[in-house]
């Protein structure tokens, strides 16, 4: 488009291994490929607020089960990455695509899963500390559900 944007394909696989079991040495994995677009600012924008860039894409997340132990979903989402000084921070925000009534496997995983996320990285040196925060925004009691994770 004429707006340095970048195309790009990317997959992670999340593996969580079991090490104290015998029989099941991974109790869970998780497949993530994912199409996205990133659109860098101009410089002006950059030096006025600090946001890098702008990224769109959709995301396809699967534990590889079916049936009752299948967690599938498929999203669109939307980010920006800002930096000021050491501190980069990415807000994402996503929308879950509706599957057709009957076959949606877990209508309600919004529930857990959310909205979005926030994440921050501080850069020092040749290392980096992270920590992500998601909630789903409902804060009734006990309906609240989230995550802080640092990475």
């Amino acid at each position: 488009f004429g707006l340095n944007e970048a195309f790009v394909f990317a997959y992670t696989q999340k593996v969580w291994w079991q090490i104290y079991s015998n029989s099941e040495p991974f109790r869970e994995m998780s497949f993530e490929p994912e199409f996205f677009m990133t659109l860098p600012t101009n410089e002006t924008i950059n030096k006025a607020t600090g946001l890098k860039a702008m990224k769109i894409g959709f995301s396809h997340e699967s534990n590889g089960q079916d049936g009752e132990r299948s967690r599938t979903w498929n999203r669109v989402y939307a980010s920006t990455l800002w930096q000021h000084g050491q501190l980069v921070t990415n807000l994402r925000a996503w929308y879950r695509i509706p599957e057709p009534e009957g076959t949606d496997e877990h209508p309600d995983i919004h529930k857990y899963k959310g909205y979005g996320d926030l994440s921050f990285h501080y850069l020092y040196g040749k290392t980096q500390f992270a920590l992500l925060v998601r909630t789903n925004l409902d804060f009734d009691i006990g309906e609240n559900r989230g995550a802080v994770k640092p990475e």
